[in-house]
């Protein structure tokens, strides 16, 4: 009798050790999320990165009480910013030693409620919204799956939001926690905004954006160790291998990948295949490749056009680099600079991937500010500022950015981007190829639909086409590559008489009250 109820109290006994596993974070480590919004509306947010740790922590009784990081967030939108400011799950959470009840304060101060121990098909209310709306969990299903290499117990946490009693539709229902064993939260959500919903907006410094009710999932506790500033040259320089990679650089706004007439600059695309490799070491490798180049340029002042192409074989050597991942530059915000106490910067991350190959992305903005006494005022409306976007780092080395500096009023002036097309490996194709030596016969300035020319090469009539009985054409320029302007055309016609041009490429620009299309056509 006494062996039994040994045996009772050493499975019971078991079983508490067991549950007191279960918690949302561990205290004793950095843990980073990203968002897993990979298509819809807010999918410009996949990959936003955020990291979380426990900066201190106290005994109250039976409780304890975690303190997480801070981070930047204005305290009113457009007003003093507070650089003192919770994380994204909140500034603390309370967690009952006993029960395994944990307790998080939203912006208003709600209380959610996360039962650690629950068990299958055990529901709870989770938080009550300001507007009386009730946030049930129920754990929904319990699983195994791998964390960090190895197989961990799982609960997935069901959210069904309620109104007087009754089930009602809502942005959170079917959203979960995942909460994992020995890892804690494997699914949240910004549990500091939980459960008010408002709508997704442009990246910019106000509180924690976005607002939207976005998944963010755990990334494996390696990318902390993770050196994506090293270039995988194996995986990267292998015959066969072969890019396409588009760059522009210049003034005015544009519409990427194309651009309107009020840019100006150039733009390159190339295609690099590789053809042979030689590794000197490890960390060396020795590459024949060939590149298929187009170059257009654009030129503001004289609004003329240029373009050449080239193909070239080349042996070149790539070395590796050494610069790991900071294990906490996933907070919300990375740099918080002052320059003469007028321009403040700021940074977001994304961890994304091409294929199966990470990249870290970077998201920083200048931005001109005023700071009045102990006051940090967030100006960014009407101020100047510029910002980009840039593939920081990745094993692939494709270095991938968008920039833009912005006057007063926000009115776009400078800009550029380069944006990867194309990508084979011997695992992976990403994208779809394209003949860039074709694109010198292709229209370079994005079509209008309403215009076309024919024929093209052009002996003695052009034909203009106009589908849009609204766009009225107001001046029709034939220009050399030099520049210069051989005629003008002031008439809103269907065929216009070259016979008088001589033979070359030339540009036709077609101004009109809807604005300007320019193509190039060749004259026999």
């Amino acid at each position: 009798m006494k062996t039994k109820i040994f045996s009772v109290i050493l499975i019971l006994f078991s079983f508490t050790v067991t549950a007191q596993n279960w918690k949302t974070i561990n205290s004793n480590d950095t843990t980073y999320f990203t968002i897993d919004a990979p298509t819809g509306p807010d999918s410009l947010w996949h990959g936003f990165l955020r990291c979380v740790w426990v900066d201190s922590s106290n005994i109250n009784g039976a409780d304890s009480i975690f303190y997480f990081n801070r981070t930047i967030r204005d305290t009113s939108h457009y007003y003093c910013i507070d650089t003192m400011a919770p994380s994204f799950l909140g500034d603390h959470f309370v967690r009952s030693n006993a029960t395994g009840v944990e307790y998080y304060t939203n912006d208003v101060g709600g209380i959610i409620e996360i039962r650690s121990f629950a068990m299958l098909n055990d529901s709870w209310k989770l938080v009550t919204d300001t507007s009386g709306i009730d946030f049930y969990g129920t754990v929904s299903a319990v699983y195994t799956m791998p964390i960090d290499g190895i197989q961990d117990s799982v609960k997935e946490i069901s959210i069904q939001a309620s109104l007087a009693g009754n089930p009602i539709n809502h942005s959170f229902n079917n959203k979960k926690f995942i909460l994992s064993k020995n890892h804690g939260f494997y699914m949240t959500n910004q549990l500091y905004l939980f459960p008010h919903i408002f709508g997704a907006e442009p990246l910019n410094i106000g509180n924690l954006r976005p607002y939207v009710a976005l998944n963010h999932v755990r990334v494996e506790a390696q990318i902390k160790n993770l050196d994506l500033n090293i270039i995988d040259l194996q995986a990267k320089y292998k015959p066969g291998n072969e890019w396409i990679i588009k760059r522009a650089s210049g003034y005015g706004p544009y519409d990427p990948p194309d651009y309107n007439s009020s840019f100006y600059g150039n733009f390159y695309t190339t295609h690099d295949s590789i053809i042979s490799v030689n590794f000197i070491n490890v960390n060396t490798v020795a590459y024949t490749y060939q590149r298929k180049e187009f170059h257009f340029y654009i030129n503001q002042i004289t609004s003329s056009s240029d373009d050449t192409t080239l193909i070239l074989t080349d042996t070149v050597t790539q070395n590796n680099s050494v610069v790991k991942l900071n294990s906490k530059m996933g907070v919300d915000i990375k740099d918080f600079s002052w320059a003469n106490n007028t321009v403040m910067k700021y940074e977001y991350y994304f961890l994304n991937n091409i294929c199966n190959y990470p990249y870290l992305r970077n998201y920083s903005t200048n931005v001109t500010n005023l700071k009045i006494d102990t006051c940090i005022v967030w100006n960014h409306s009407i101020s100047g500022y510029t910002n980009s976007d840039v593939v920081e780092a990745g094993i692939l080395n494709f270095k991938l950015l968008r920039f833009g500096s912005f006057d007063y009023g926000q009115v776009l002036m400078s800009n550029g981007y380069v944006e990867l097309l194309y990508l084979k490996t011997d695992s992976c194709t990403y994208l779809n190829k394209i003949n860039v030596l074709a694109l010198a016969s292709q229209d370079l300035q994005k079509k209008s639909d309403n215009i076309t020319l024919y024929p093209n090469p052009v002996q003695e009539l052009l034909n203009v086409s106009v589908k849009n009985p609204d766009t009225k054409i107001e001046k029709i320029s034939i220009i050399n590559l030099a520049g210069q302007t051989i005629t003008d055309f002031y008439s809103n016609e269907t065929k216009y008489n070259l016979n008088n041009i001589k033979a070359g490429l030339y540009i036709i620009e077609i101004s009109t009250n809807k604005g300007k299309f320019r193509q190039k056509i060749t004259k026999f």
